[in-house]
């Protein structure tokens, strides 16, 4: 049995659980955002094992026993909203601390199962998302990465922007989201300017600044298990995706499908997987005009199905599953279906009636939670 915890809303996990479903293993979402108004939770720990059982008001039930999961993936563990409607406003801290106590509790022991292979384990999760220790073990195993400082001293920002010839990007630790009116803005990573060296500014906003790299085009790399699957992303042919390529917001960035990168490489990057203790992650990679290779990151929970999206000769949802079926016990199962059979097959019908419903109840939600100024992040 596999277990994904996200929610609904989640369209990688969706397209994971039917196309593992589609291939006969067992698979189910574990999603607690109606809980606890409109959903039930019961864990019964045991000897060997605990026996979980949730229901929803609308008669949706599921029940497992934690013995009988080969994989969790913790796809979305950090549960931000919980259900707390009908609850006196004065209650509603409080009730969100118990809430999410009950879910990380279920979660950890899930996680805590000797047959359980976790991707990744929370442990091995929570120490990747310092991007600092990321750079750190890079080094030692031998990748090259841009030469970085974190800082909010302005005079140290300065004098790197200089050291490096005023050939600097900044990048913030979490990526943050404007809205004014119907525009939407993203803080993604950019170019520093001789303008940006602003001390009020840069003293009040700590964050990552590295040099530039002339790059030739970027690499996504899915590693899942033991396997690597690399796509080739042409960045420097659209000004949006110069410096990153979260910019390509219209969809217009090519990309395909790399068979092979040089074998030392290859080596490093499994290396670093295995230092952080990670099973599953999304690598970036600037390859240099001269042929570099040049570590940036491993994001843990990073999205792959987007490259399958802008060319459907790229096997990513095929290939996770592939693998975490291998995990599960599956090996024999080579044949997955593609993201665009999946796309076809959830068009509009009762799961895009559910996801209306779940939009019109988060917005509820965000309005319970910002009268009582729960921050949710």
């Amino acid at each position: 049995m596999v277990i994904i915890i996200s929610t609904l809303e989640d369209a990688t996990a969706r397209a994971v659980i039917w196309a593992l479903g589609r291939a006969g293993i067992p698979t189910y979402l574990l999603d607690l955002l109606n809980f606890p108004s409109g959903q039930t939770c019961s864990i019964f720990p045991r000897k060997v094992g605990a026996l979980v059982e949730t229901k929803t008001t609308g008669g949706e039930a599921f029940q497992f026993n934690t013995k009988d999961v080969r994989v969790v993936w913790n796809r979305r563990v950090d549960s931000k909203y919980f259900d707390l409607r009908g609850l006196h406003i004065d209650d509603v801290s409080e009730a969100h601390v118990e809430a999410r106590a009950l879910a990380l509790n279920l979660y950890e022991l899930i996680n805590a199962s000797p047959e359980v292979m976790p991707i990744n384990s929370l442990a091995s999760a929570r120490a990747a998302r310092s991007k600092l220790l990321q750079l750190q073990i890079a080094q030692k195993i031998g990748l090259a990465v841009p030469n970085t400082l974190v800082s909010n001293d302005f005079r140290v920002v300065k004098d790197f922007f200089y050291q490096n010839r005023g050939k600097v990007v900044f990048k913030p630790f979490y990526q943050h989201q404007w809205i004014e009116g119907n525009s939407v803005y993203f803080q993604w990573t950019s170019q520093l300017g001789p303008e940006h060296l602003d001390e009020s500014v840069i003293g009040l906003s700590p964050g990552i600044y590295q040099s530039l790299v002339d790059k030739d085009y970027e690499l996504r790399i899915m590693a899942v298990n033991d396997e690597l699957m690399v796509v080739k992303l042409h960045t420097q042919g659209n000004y949006s995706t110069l410096i990153d390529s979260r910019g390509d917001m219209l969809g217009k960035m090519n990309v395909e499908l790399v068979e092979s990168i040089p074998s030392a490489v290859e080596e490093m990057l499994r290396a670093l997987m295995s230092e952080m203790g990670l099973v599953c992650g999304c690598i970036d990679i600037i390859v240099t005009k001269s042929g570099e290779y040049v570590f940036l990151e491993v994001n843990e929970r990073g999205q792959f199905l987007w490259t399958e999206s802008l060319n459907q000769n790229i096997p990513a949802l095929s290939t996770f599953c592939r693998q975490l079926g291998k995990m599960a016990g599956y090996g024999g199962i080579d044949s997955f279906p593609s993201f665009r059979e999946f796309m076809e097959s959830t068009q509009g019908g009762p799961e895009r009636a559910k996801l209306d419903e779940r939009e019109t109840l988060y917005e509820e939600l965000k309005s319970i939670y910002a009268k009582v100024n729960i921050a949710v992040k």
